[in-house]
């Protein structure tokens, strides 16, 4: 009985360093757990951050996508009214290019009737002096016959 106090100091002296390495295992692993823990609330926090960021970018993008949508509709309207201007135009283009051809084809006829009224007055002019000899002759041949009638 004299090894029992050895026994017991040895037994406890054991007994605290077993609990003694539970302690620091189970202190380290806890900072590990708290190690992961707050790097798990970091990143809950930043994907919160995210988040957050998603839903103001969300309400931006929405707020410019309905004034898109407006400036869409404006410019389909213009575009209606311009391709409504486009036709107007073209058919006023046709409609000028016809009155062209017929102002045209009106100017060729109109040259031509000019032509022949400077020929029809030519042929008068020539057919005047034509006349115009002849009653000459006429005259001068009535005043030999009067000069003689007189003699």
């Amino acid at each position: 009985m004299r090894n029992w106090p050895l026994f017991a100091f040895l037994a406890g002296l054991v007994f605290f360093f077993y609990v003694f390495y539970i302690y620091q295992a189970q202190s380290t692993e806890f900072a590990m757990t708290r190690s992961e823990l707050d790097d798990q609330i970091q990143k809950v926090r930043s994907l919160k951050m995210d988040v957050f960021n998603a839903k103001a970018e969300n309400e931006r993008l929405k707020a410019s996508e309905s004034s898109l949508k407006t400036e869409l509709e404006k410019a389909n309207k213009d575009k209606e009214e311009c391709q409504a201007n486009l036709r107007t135009c073209k058919l006023n283009t046709e409609n000028l290019q016809s009155q062209v051809k017929k102002a045209e084809d009106d100017t060729g006829l109109k040259e031509q009737q000019t032509k022949d009224l400077q020929n029809n007055i030519d042929a008068l002019k020539k057919e005047k002096e034509e006349l115009a000899t002849k009653v000459s002759a006429q005259e001068t041949l009535a005043a030999q016959y009067k000069a003689e009638l007189d003699k």
